[in-house]
């Protein structure tokens, strides 16, 4: 670049974007908007061009002229650099009711594979036959009393640790995984969560340092030594519910966990003439 090339022009970014679609969509000008939230055209001119970053009190007075709705609001948030509020539904709330239908019916399609929906602490809401017919296999049956938390169930004496082969790698991802998550959001809770497993007797030493140097993605493979003697290789993969992480309310996670080897799967028709598969969180 020579000394007389003009300085870069600012892009927007993503708030700016997404704040020029709305201000289009409701058919608002610069200076509507401006007397609408107080402020002055020209610092709307600039949120949008990515010369200025609004604070969050801009972002929801933005979000109050629109009239948005929550999912949008805390897609606006994010966008700007914040976290959004906390969900203030849960999943069993009548509101819900046709999430929770839809969720029951894909735990029953995934069958004979083991899934659950649990949200972002780990707390399962969720499961399916396969799931109850392979950990009932794993673990003692104190683990599969509701409550039951995932991360715990990986971590506690006496849970999925202890069949784990080279557990200390998975725990060591799962962890760096979980603490990048904790700081991003701010969440106390998950905060909270997050120090009860570190409290967990079969934490190795050095577990950051040893997991930043571990790849992983929402899918990876777990080698479980089996009740039955052999070691089978179990491919676990985590998506979130919703098109966008963070947005979702409630924020919910499904996990899915398949047999490499599909030969040695239960099959469907096993799964449905099993009479003792029952659980209170399982719905059909």
């Amino acid at each position: 670049m020579s000394e007389t090339s003009p300085p870069p022009a600012h892009q927007p970014g993503p708030f700016g974007r997404l704040l020029r679609f709305w201000r289009s969509t409701f058919g608002l000008s610069q200076e509507e908007l401006a007397l609408e939230t107080g402020v002055s055209a020209r610092h709307l001119s600039f949120l949008e061009t990515g010369r200025s970053q609004p604070g969050r009190n801009m972002v929801l007075a933005l979000a109050g002229v629109f009239r948005l709705e929550p999912q949008d609001i805390a897609t606006l948030l994010v966008a700007a650099g914040f976290t959004p509020d906390p969900p203030g539904v849960e999943l069993q709330a009548p509101e819900m009711r046709w999430l929770h239908k839809s969720l029951e019916l894909n735990m029953r399609a995934l069958d004979p594979w083991a899934a659950t929906v649990q949200d972002e602490y780990g707390n399962l809401q969720l499961v399916n036959r396969g799931w109850l017919a392979l950990l009932r296999e794993l673990v003692p049956p104190a683990f599969l009393e509701p409550p039951i938390n995932s991360y715990r169930m990986f971590f506690a004496q006496g849970g999925l640790c202890e069949r784990l082969i080279e557990w200390e790698d998975v725990a060591c991802r799962l962890l760096i995984t979980l603490q990048q998550e904790v700081l991003l959001s701010g969440d106390a809770r998950a905060a909270a969560e997050f120090a009860a497993l570190l409290a967990c007797p079969s934490i190795p030493d050095g577990w950051a340092r040893r997991g930043a140097g571990i790849a992983f993605q929402n899918s990876f493979k777990l080698r479980l030594a089996m009740p039955d003697g052999p070691t089978r290789i179990w491919l676990y993969t985590v998506n979130t519910v919703g098109a966008t992480p963070y947005v979702g309310s409630p924020r919910l996670l499904v996990s899915l966990l398949t047999p490499e080897d599909l030969q040695r799967a239960y099959s469907g028709a096993e799964l449905l003439a099993d009479d003792t598969l029952r659980h209170p969180l399982l719905h059909y």
